[in-house]
C-alpha cells in the first residue's frame, strides 16, 4: 500500500464561459473552411472540419472536473491515474501559474502538467518531490498556453 505524503483537490482548468458570439465565430469559420474545401474538391477535409468544430463546441461547453491529486511513494496521481516516478525525469513548479510541470520519459506525452491549489504550499510540494526527482526548469508547452487562452 502506498503511503500518501501530500494531497489536494483543484479544478482541472479555469472555466471560461463562452457566449453566443464565440459559437457564431466557430460556426462561420467552420463553414468558410468547409466551403473552401468543397470548392477545391476536398470533401473529406470539409467533413473533418465540420466534425471537429462540433466536437470543439461540445468540449468547450463542459465544465471542469475537480482533480484529486496526491504524491505518494509510488508516484504522482491525478484522479487515480498514477504517474510512477520511474517514468518521470524531473519537475518544475511554476509559482505564478500554480502548476507542477513534469518532464516524462514517454515520447507521446513529454510534459505532464498538474495544477496546485492556492492553499497547498509549493515549498512543501517541492520538498516532497525532491526526494524522488530532480528539479529542472521547464517551460509550459506553447500548445498548452494556447489552449488555456482559448478557454480549454
Amino acid at each position: 500500500m502506498a503511503q500518501t505524503q501530500l494531497e489536494w483537490s483543484v479544478l482541472e482548468h479555469q472555466h471560461i464561459r463562452k457566449n453566443s458570439d464565440w459559437y457564431w465565430a466557430v460556426g462561420i469559420i467552420t463553414i468558410s473552411i468547409a466551403t473552401t474545401s468543397v470548392i477545391f474538391n476536398n470533401i473529406l477535409f470539409a467533413i473533418f472540419t465540420v466534425i471537429s468544430a462540433f466536437a470543439l463546441c461540445l468540449v468547450s461547453a463542459k465544465k471542469p472536473q475537480t482533480l484529486s491529486c496526491e504524491i505518494s511513494d509510488r508516484g504522482v496521481s491525478a484522479n487515480n491515474f498514477i504517474y510512477p516516478f520511474n517514468t518521470l525525469e524531473s519537475f518544475w513548479i511554476d509559482e505564478h501559474e500554480h502548476k507542477i510541470i513534469f518532464k516524462s520519459k514517454k515520447l507521446l506525452a513529454p510534459f505532464i502538467i498538474i495544477p496546485i491549489d492556492e492553499i497547498t504550499d509549493s515549498d512543501i510540494v517541492r520538498d516532497v518531490l525532491l526526494a524522488y526527482l530532480s528539479e529542472e526548469e521547464h517551460i509550459e508547452p506553447l500548445s498548452q498556453k494556447i489552449m488555456e487562452k482559448l478557454g480549454f
